[in-house]
């Protein structure tokens, strides 16, 4: 008979089931990409509706709702304005999908 306790053996066996289940699921997976059934480039996250360029140094910001408030450009702020805000270097909208 194992020495071993009874959570010990119920810990190990979960484990292995865990552990199947995994390899099962990525030769799954697998398969799916490599026949085309799955699209990795089906969805892009980096579309967005808003986009928004510096005036400055033409640097393009992504967003997926609507600045509400004025934004400038953090690059152009440090560089040239000691790290604080000024609107000349504000956010222009540049694009709406």
């Amino acid at each position: 008979m194992d020495s071993r306790p009874k959570t010990t053996k119920i810990r190990s066996l979960a484990l292995q089931i865990l552990e199947e289940s995994y390899e099962a699921a990525k030769k799954n997976i697998d398969k799916a990409l490599a026949s085309g059934a799955i699209d990795i480039g089906a969805y892009d996250e980096n579309t967005y509706k808003y986009l928004y360029e510096c005036p400055n140094c033409q640097r393009e910001v992504g967003r997926h709702k609507k600045m509400r408030v004025t934004n400038a450009c953090s690059n152009c702020c440090k560089t040239y304005n000691g790290g604080k805000f000024t609107r000349d270097y504000a956010l222009v909208l540049k694009l709406v999908n």
